[in-house]
């Protein structure tokens, strides 16, 4: 390996001016790799990274596209937008504990990259963080991240599963758009049921599971041939507002269902009725089917005079 060609200014490598190497070997004493240094440098194949380094600024490595793997050290704390994008031979990576957020478009195309090791220290997951990457099947989300920003995971063509984690509280939209295989989902903070688009178009969500903070089940839902079931418990007092939210910006299904409920006392039963016939939008009434002959048969009518804009939406609710 050489470091020949290398521009270090004081503890900082700030330029990289030579094509013919395929093997780099960055020199002990670099703490800081500057913004662009191997920009688009394919016919690397290798690149050591002494442990002294702490900081990949943006773009260090995008469009290496000779580059198949990468040890970054234990010591990084911090990794700049677009470092590896375009990285379309990058096949894993691990992600160092101390770095905190992974900033957007981090991994932006990397498309042969199947294998992600996110650590516990990460907080934040940015835009398009991991947006392309068409071969990550399967994706763990650490309990530590609190905020995963807009298309983060969206035109993962082949990511299948994914769960995520309990502490999260913001997540912006389209996050799994495109995400075609996308069969199961675990959501463990009911907060985030209502964020919009969270599951878009180009998905094919059959199962999603909700869980409250202590990890039990608020909603089981599962995607059958023309039809949606979903088990909720008895648990009304702060599952059926939220439900409503749910079904009014769930974009996963896209034909009519019957919505099954495990509900076994009439007072759940009235006010996820209640709440459903109030909050559904009536641009969404073709989604549905059934909900007039439930409330009717529960004698159920609503007491908001918005549900007049409903105009005869239906949504079938009865007990599983």
């Amino acid at each position: 390996m050489s470091s020949e060609g290398l521009v270090i200014s004081k503890s900082i490598l700030i330029e990289y001016e030579n094509y013919n190497q395929k093997e780099v070997n960055i020199p002990e004493g670099i703490k800081c790799i500057d913004s662009g240094v191997f920009y688009n440098h394919a016919e690397l194949a290798k690149i050591t990274i002494p442990s002294s380094v702490v900081e990949i600024r943006s773009e260090v490595f995008s469009g290496c596209s000779g580059l198949t793997s990468i040890e970054l050290p234990d010591g990084v704390i911090s990794i700049g937008r677009y470092a590896f994008f375009n990285c379309a031979n990058l096949i894993k990576i691990i992600i160092p504990s101390k770095v905190k957020e992974i900033e957007d478009h981090t991994f932006y195309d990397c498309t042969a990259l199947e294998n992600v090791e996110i650590s516990g220290g990460i907080t934040y997951i940015g835009e398009k963080a991991f947006s392309g990457c068409s071969r990550i099947k399967s994706i763990e989300i650490p309990d530590s991240v609190e905020a995963i920003d807009e298309e983060a995971f969206s035109d993962c063509s082949s990511l299948n599963s994914v769960i995520i984690p309990k502490n999260i509280s913001e997540v912006g939209k389209d996050v799994f758009k495109g995400c075609e295989e996308l069969t199961d989902v675990e959501i463990r903070n009911i907060s985030i049921i209502a964020k919009e688009k969270l599951f878009s178009s180009g998905t094919n969500i059959n199962h999603i599971k909700y869980y409250d903070q202590e990890l039990n089940i608020i909603y089981d839902i599962v995607k059958k041939p023309f039809r949606i079931e979903i088990v909720m418990p008895d648990k009304s007092k702060y599952e059926v507002p939220e439900f409503a939210k749910y079904v009014q910006n769930i974009k996963g299904f896209k034909f009519s269902v019957n919505i099954l409920i495990n509900l076994t006392t009439p007072n759940s039963r009235e006010q996820l009725c209640q709440e459903l016939l109030v909050s559904m939008p009536k641009d969404n009434n073709k989604a549905f089917s059934g909900i007039n002959s439930y409330c009717k048969k529960y004698n159920i009518v609503a007491t908001n005079n918005k549900s007049s804009n409903l105009n005869g939406s239906k949504i079938s609710v009865g007990k599983k």
